[in-house]
């Protein structure tokens, strides 16, 4: 069900070209906004030690950097995702790649 669902929100947007909803794009700019507070003071989501939480998060995050979303806007987020480029395992292998992939079919 899950999967569906999210087929049904996002075919839209990345196979018919159709706009982003203005309201969407708020609602995230609020997220980035709730995270960067939330890393105030934190090396990592839940603390100062990696993770699962960190693997998730960091799954979003580079995401919308690809997209072209500007995390550098979040001073602490743009903090956590280069730490998180170079100390979460398998980020390059699995999570960028993966974020290019998606790029590739919005790109299309």
């Amino acid at each position: 069900m899950l999967k569906s669902f999210s087929k049904r929100r996002k075919y839209p947007i990345i196979f018919q070209k159709a706009q982003g909803d203005p309201e969407k794009f708020k609602k995230l700019e609020e997220a980035f906004e709730f995270l960067e507070k939330f890393l105030t003071g934190n090396a990592w989501v839940a603390g100062d030690k990696i993770t699962i939480a960190d693997y998730a998060i960091i799954a979003s995050v580079s995401t919308a950097e690809v997209v072209g979303f500007h995390v550098n806007t979040y001073p602490n987020v743009a903090k956590y995702l280069a730490k998180a480029r170079k100390e979460l395992a398998g980020y390059e292998d699995i999570n960028y790649a993966g974020c290019l992939e998606f790029k590739k079919l919005m790109d299309k």
